[in-house]
């Protein structure tokens, strides 16, 4: 009896602590279900939020729009961001500067231009390796005031290691070395020449778009050149 007393002692001055760790789970348990919730949550207004900023990125971008972007819109869709705006965003906001940005004379782009190029350096900074940001900062760095050409070409040859090929930018950057084909690197002019062969297979452009581009540029001998070789 003696013995099956302390036990039973043992036992209860257990309990309270075998109590507190129960306690400590549950409210553990709590934690990661509401955090998971959360983080859930967090994720699905992201996504609300980058879809909403790239709508406005695609219908600034129509042909005629530039001149009337409304830029009220966007800064509500920043405003929304809970923490700080994901790529997406960012690079969507960029979009939209920069399309109202080549709507202006070129000495009222400059805040415009520095938004966008703070916006796109921020999205290149999380993600090295996304192309279509990689091209804006080149399409950013054209639109400047005393835009260098050697500055606008180094960065264009950075997206294509980053994005050999674009629907979306590829059209201009072919045009932009074209049109600096006298200061463009080798390695350069080889990137755009395959993209510009590249271009009308995707419907983005056609052949003989690409054939006047190149000629009004006196290339119509590159491009002929290009197009006789094998595919690499």
């Amino acid at each position: 009896m003696a013995a099956m007393a302390q036990d039973k002692a043992a036992d209860d001055a257990a309990a309270p602590r075998f109590g507190a760790a129960a306690a400590a789970a549950t409210c553990a348990l709590v934690v990661l279900v509401v955090g998971g919730a959360a983080n859930a949550g967090f994720a699905l207004w992201t996504e609300v939020v980058a879809a909403r900023a790239e709508a406005l990125a695609s219908d600034a971008v129509l042909p005629g729009r530039s001149a009337s972007i409304d830029l009220e819109p966007l800064t509500e869709v920043e405003a929304a961001c809970l923490v700080s705006c994901p790529p997406r965003v960012l690079d969507a906001a960029a979009t939209v500067r920069l399309a109202a940005a080549a709507a202006l004379p070129v000495d009222q782009r400059g805040p415009l231009l520095a938004r966008a190029g703070r916006d796109l350096g921020a999205a290149s900074a999380a993600e090295p390796l996304n192309g279509p940001v990689a091209i804006r900062q080149a399409y950013a760095a054209s639109l400047a005031p005393r835009a260098g050409r050697a500055d606008v070409l180094g960065l264009i040859e950075r997206s294509y290691a980053v994005q050999p090929y674009s629907k979306s930018g590829g059209l201009w950057r072919v045009e932009g070395v074209a049109r600096n084909w006298d200061i463009a690197s080798p390695n350069l002019k080889s990137e755009a020449l395959r993209e510009a062969l590249w271009l009308p297979e995707t419907g983005v452009s056609d052949r003989k778009s690409i054939t006047d581009l190149f000629e009004s540029a006196g290339l119509g001998l590159q491009l002929h050149l290009a197009r006789s070789l094998p595919p690499v």
